[in-house]
């Protein structure tokens, strides 16, 4: 399976973050397989032209200062909780040999025809799949074909997902990966916003029925 490239520089542990983040360099920590963390950074759209294609769950060609490519995969990042942007991310270093556990993101294909012909609502209940592989058979996504939901209600657990060469689920086999739901009721619809006037006129009521039982104290107290 083909990598993404990333080519990153090394930075020193004195360098201020908040300087490069203000250059839109993110500033990252590459670790893993018993080797020491590597302080690194990076062109801000650089990186996220590649996170685009390889997301947390494709290989990653890094490749620090150009010397000789690494196999990563994105860890973590995090992000600026009122602008969103990407202010630090963590790489982390496979063994090709070695199995590891990753999430992989859920990609539906098809047309049911319960939705089609009946007005049924696609609920996704899971958005990523747990697997378990070597690094080089991790998939870019998993096929969830939903053109056999022929009646509302029917669904699609784990243990019916296609099986992949060398990748093993890891969740339960019984787990809803999507469903069908029924269409909502009209008179349902309708019921709600009655239902919603009503409780505010009785509150109303009960407001007014107060008011006027605090009026003959408010006239004793004036006297």
């Amino acid at each position: 399976m083909e990598t993404v490239k990333l080519d990153v520089q090394s930075r020193d542990v004195q360098t201020s973050v908040r300087d490069l983040r203000k250059s839109r360099v993110i500033p990252a920590v590459c670790y893993g397989q018993g080797e020491m963390s590597s302080l690194i950074k990076m062109d801000y759209q650089t990186f996220r032209r590649a996170y685009m294609k390889a997301g947390t769950s494709q290989l990653i060609d890094l490749s620090v200062d150009g010397k000789t490519p690494k196999k990563v995969l994105v860890h973590e990042m995090q992000h600026n909780s009122l602008s969103g942007a990407i202010e630090h991310v963590d790489f982390l270093m496979v063994n090709l040999k070695e199995a590891i556990t990753a999430h992989i993101p859920v990609e539906i294909i098809g047309e049911a025809p319960a939705i089609k012909d009946f007005g049924g609502i696609l609920n996704v209940v899971r958005d990523e799949i747990t697997v378990k592989c070597l690094p080089l058979n991790l998939p870019a996504h998993i096929n969830v074909d939903i053109s056999g939901l022929n009646e509302l209600s029917s669904a699609i657990h784990i243990e019916n997902l296609q099986i992949l060469e060398g990748v093993e689920f890891m969740d339960n086999p019984d787990d809803v990966v999507v469903i069908v739901n029924a269409p909502a009721k009209e008179e349902e619809i309708v019921a709600a916003p009655e239902e919603a006037i009503a409780e505010g006129a009785e509150a109303g009521e009960a407001a007014k029925v107060e008011d006027q039982a605090e009026e003959p104290a408010k006239e004793e107290k004036s006297d």
